[in-house]
């Protein structure tokens, strides 16, 4: 899984079939949508838990910045490469570069 910190890597680790490769290179800079209030705010052990869920869920799963945004509200998103990256955040917010269609909808 590449959720988060210290995931497997080299050898031991195999790309699950459809599991997108955590980002390397930076995304290029996009228009920033915010959808306000779209999900519910977390602590940060619900975020974490989110977070691996999510991972368990979709290959999409994975961690990026962009900048605009503070990490320190999480750095979860769902990236699908050639259409675009969507951040749930701890706020209670999601935002999204590119189709809307990556971004989740409640």
């Amino acid at each position: 899984m590449s959720s988060d910190f210290m995931s497997v890597a080299g050898p031991l680790y195999a790309w699950q079939d459809g599991q997108t490769p955590a980002l390397t290179e930076p995304l290029e800079p996009q228009p920033l949508t915010t959808g306000e209030n779209t999900g519910l705010v977390l602590d940060g052990d619900a975020y974490c838990d989110l977070w691996f869920h999510l991972d368990t869920r979709t290959g999409r799963t994975t961690r990026a910045y962009i900048d605009g945004l503070d990490a320190a509200q999480g750095m979860a998103c769902l990236h699908e490469p050639d259409h675009g990256t969507a951040w749930i955040r701890r706020t209670g917010y999601l935002h999204h570069v590119g189709d809307q269609g990556v971004a989740p909808t409640t």
